[in-house]
C-alpha cells in the first residue's frame, strides 16, 4: 500500500508522538542507559520512516515497533557484555604483561600487536586507535569521522579480525 507523502507524514508523526515515550521508557528498562535507550528508539523509528510503506499496512505497527527495540536492546546488551568481557581480558592480560615487562616474548608481541595495528587501512587503523586507545564511543568516533555507526563498527571488527591473525601463534 502507497501513501501519500502528507498522509505518511501525518500518520508517522501521530505514532511517533502517541509511542515514543512509552517505547523510550521501555528500552530505558531494558538497557538503563538514558542515551542508548534514546538512540534505540531513533533509530526504530528510523527504520519505520525509511520502510514506511512496506511495513504499515491494516495492522498497527506498534507491536513490530516493541519488537525492534526489544531486539535492539538485546544486541545492545550483548555488545556490552563481549566489551565488558574484553576489557576484562585486557586488564588481566595487562597485570600479566606488567610482571613480565622484561620477557623477551612479551616484547615480542607487543611489536607484533603495533605492527599489526600499522598495516590496518588509515580510516580503519584512526577508527580503532580511537575506540581502543583512547577509548572512545563507537558514536563519538564516528561523529569525529563523519562515518555512521554501524561503519564503525564494521571497521572495528575487521581490524580485531587482522590483528588477532596476524597475531597468532
Amino acid at each position: 500500500m502507497t501513501y501519500s507523502k502528507e498522509k505518511k507524514y501525518k500518520d508517522f508523526e501521530a505514532l511517533f508522538r502517541a509511542n515514543y515515550t512509552r517505547l523510550y521508557f521501555y528500552a530505558f528498562n531494558l538497557v538503563n542507559d538514558q542515551e542508548c535507550a534514546e538512540d534505540i528508539v531513533g533509530d526504530t523509528f528510523s527504520y519505520l520512516w525509511e520502510n514506511y510503506d512496506t511495513v504499515v499496512g491494516d495492522v498497527s505497527p506498534l507491536p513490530l515497533l516493541y519488537s525492534l527495540v526489544r531486539n535492539s536492546c538485546i544486541d545492545h546488551l550483548r555488545h556490552c557484555d563481549v566489551k565488558s568481557r574484553y576489557a576484562s581480558n585486557i586488564s588481566q592480560n595487562a597485570e600479566q604483561w606488567e610482571e613480565n615487562s622484561d620477557d623477551e616474548e612479551h616484547q615480542e608481541r607487543i611489536s607484533q600487536v603495533m605492527s599489526a595495528i600499522n598495516q590496518l587501512p588509515p580510516q580503519t587503523r584512526k577508527v580503532f586507535e580511537a575506540c581502543f586507545l583512547h577509548g572512545k564511543k563507537y558514536k563519538e568516533a564516528a561523529e569525529e569521522m563523519g562515518i555512521t555507526v554501524n561503519t564503525v563498527k564494521t571497521l572495528i571488527s575487521r581490524a580485531l579480525s587482522f590483528v588477532r591473525n596476524k597475531t597468532e601463534k
